[in-house]
């Protein structure tokens, strides 16, 4: 009997143990007992503000697999910083469970000259914080993010050409639909992956908010579709530029008041008409629209902004509803037609 009731305590003993040393399949690190301490030679560390952890701040080395341990010194590596790995080349990349933040431009502009190297990113449980341009310009195809995830920086997988897919648990912040990442409401659309081969993408009618760089670099996207009822209030910065698309039709959107600087861009647009709702337009709007041949403004403003049709070669008409627009241009006519009289006589 005693035997058997030790057996039972032995048992009991190891089972714990062992979930202990594993975590939890939901995201919990908090019992996850950090053991990978040997990482990338060349990685450069610095103690955080509490003490508490370290956070990576450079790499000095040619090596092509990079692998970020768990503990430095007996603390966990939490952070990785700004500019830590920006401008490398690497082929496979492994990132600690000990890690809370990923920092600005921590992995901008990476490459891998292997047939299949970073083809996957897996961002481990346990990061609440992507930070701005953090992925910028990387050759990732598939990208897997963690359900502890609270914030993602804008453009932080901005220019990944490759990009076609987005794995995401259950979370409290953002979701996945079509492999396009959104904020948890629908409301903010942060990112339509430039390597998704569709032709045409309806915008949910939820999103207030396309964030800079949202729909990007896209080269088979040729119409972006909304709705009657959507709720689109502002397009960030190259919101929509994707090169090869021909047909946007804003004047569905009733609720659309803002339009950041070169929000279509870059586009292969024939014709666009402005809502009246829009009070604020960004500079270089339809810049490089070389197949632009009509605009038309239903709104009202004083000015055009700067580099509005910058290399719109093919436009040949231009409307506008603004009277007081149009008194300055016809005023500065006069003073051009006064000008010249004044030189023959």
């Amino acid at each position: 009997m005693k035997k058997s009731i030790l057996l039972c305590v032995c048992l009991a003993l190891l089972t714990t143990a062992f979930l202990s040393s594993c975590g939890d399949s939901t995201g919990n690190t908090s019992s996850y007992q950090y053991s990978i301490t040997e990482g990338t030679d060349g990685i450069d560390y610095e103690l955080n503000e509490t003490g508490d952890g370290y956070i990576v701040t450079g790499f000095r080395s040619i090596d092509n697999e990079l692998i970020i341990p768990e503990l430095y010194e007996g603390k966990p590596v939490v952070e990785i910083g700004e500019s830590a790995f920006e401008f490398n080349e690497f082929d496979k990349i492994t990132l600690p469970r000990s890690l809370k933040k990923i920092g600005k431009k921590a992995f901008f502009h990476l490459v891998s000259y292997e047939e299949d190297g970073l083809d996957t990113l897996i961002i481990p449980e346990g990061v609440e914080e992507i930070g701005e341009d953090a992925f910028w310009f990387c050759p990732f195809k598939e990208i897997t993010l963690p359900s502890t995830l609270k914030i993602i920086g804008e453009r932080a997988f901005a220019l990944n050409s490759n990009l076609n897919k987005f794995i995401l648990n259950e979370s409290d912040y953002f979701v996945v639909k079509n492999n396009v990442l959104y904020s948890k409401d629908e409301k903010e659309l942060i990112h339509y992956p430039a390597g998704i081969k569709k032709n045409s993408f309806d915008v949910p009618s939820t999103v207030e908010n396309i964030l800079d760089y949202a729909i990007y670099n896209n080269p088979n996207l040729t119409n972006i579709n909304f709705s009657s009822n959507s709720e689109l209030k502002q397009i960030g910065v190259y919101g929509i530029a994707c090169l090869t698309i021909e047909q946007i039709d804003l004047t569905i959107l009733k609720n659309l008041t803002i339009i950041k600087d070169f929000a279509f861009s870059e586009n292969s647009l024939k014709s666009i008409t402005i809502p009246e709702t829009v009070t604020s337009m960004g500079e270089g709007l339809f810049k490089k629209n070389a197949s632009l041949l009509v605009a038309k403004f239903n709104n009202t403003f004083t000015a055009l902004p700067n580099r509005m049709f910058e290399d719109c070669y093919r436009l040949t008409s231009v409307t506008y509803k603004n009277s007081a627009l149009h008194i300055k241009i016809v005023n500065k006519l006069l003073l051009l037609v006064i000008m010249l009289l004044k030189v023959v006589v």
